[in-house]
């Protein structure tokens, strides 16, 4: 008799934002991550965990897994991506 492998699969959960939640606390003000325009991707120490709350957005309110960004109507996109601006903004107050 023979091993069968388990159908759930041991993953982490979803990123929830805690840590980020407590570091601000922490701080007492927002999170700095500096965002080049040369390269316009997140840097620093904390550009892990901003990049994990924009794609935790996107993944909880655009199927991009299921259909591609390219077949997402032009008002959903436009949804996202004010979602995610106001996520980035939080962070560079």
């Amino acid at each position: 008799m023979g091993s069968v492998p388990s159908a759930r699969r041991n993953v982490h959960g979803a990123t929830r934002g805690k840590g980020i939640e407590s570091l601000v606390r922490q701080l007492d003000h927002a999170i700095s991550v500096p965002i080049p325009s040369s390269s316009g991707a997140p840097e620093g120490e904390h550009a892990t965990s901003l990049a994990n709350e924009i794609g935790k957005e996107i993944r909880s309110s655009a199927p991009v897994r299921n259909c591609g960004w390219d077949n997402i109507d032009a008002e959903s996109r436009e949804a996202i991506i004010m979602r995610v601006r106001i996520i980035v903004a939080k962070w560079l107050r």
